[in-house]
């Protein structure tokens, strides 16, 4: 218990730092790119073509996203942070490839999502919605929103 109670005090602490500190700064890249393959087998001197293409993340480098910053606190000390973490771009590979490492997954899809204006100019209707959700192949928990209910 004093272990969770510390941990948590650590992130509130952290959250509050991040909140206040005097210069803080978003970074990160995506790196995509559209991957062409080319393949030839021999099999009892049958051979064989293959060409495919693929979305691959991290062509380049690896996508990451971060936070850095840092505090003047005076009497000539300072802090400073940095948090950092790598994410791959296509969902649906992150997805298997974390299962493929046993994590256990899901998603929580957070209210209104029919007032949103992305389904208003794109004609999206709740059905276009549970046939994307469905084909990440994870549980996914709606909460809904003040207007989700709305007539």
């Amino acid at each position: 218990m004093f272990k969770k109670s510390m941990a948590a005090l650590a992130v509130l602490s952290l959250s509050a730092g991040l909140a206040s500190a005097s210069e803080v700064t978003l970074y990160g890249i995506v790196d995509n790119g559209l991957l062409y393959k080319h393949s030839k087998v021999e099999t009892n001197g049958v051979s064989t073509k293959t060409d495919s293409f693929a979305l691959e993340s991290g062509i380049s480098s690896p996508s990451r996203f971060g936070i850095k910053g840092s505090e003047d606190l005076g009497n000539g000390m300072k802090v400073s942070f940095q948090l950092e973490n790598g994410f791959k771009a296509d969902l649906r590979k992150q997805i298997a490839q974390a299962k493929a490492e046993g994590v256990s997954l899901y998603a929580m899809a957070l209210g209104d999502l029919t007032w949103d204006e992305y389904w208003y100019k794109n004609s999206y209707q709740p059905s276009h919605y549970v046939r994307q959700m469905a084909d990440l192949d994870i549980p996914i928990y709606n909460i809904p929103g003040n207007h989700d209910n709305d007539p």
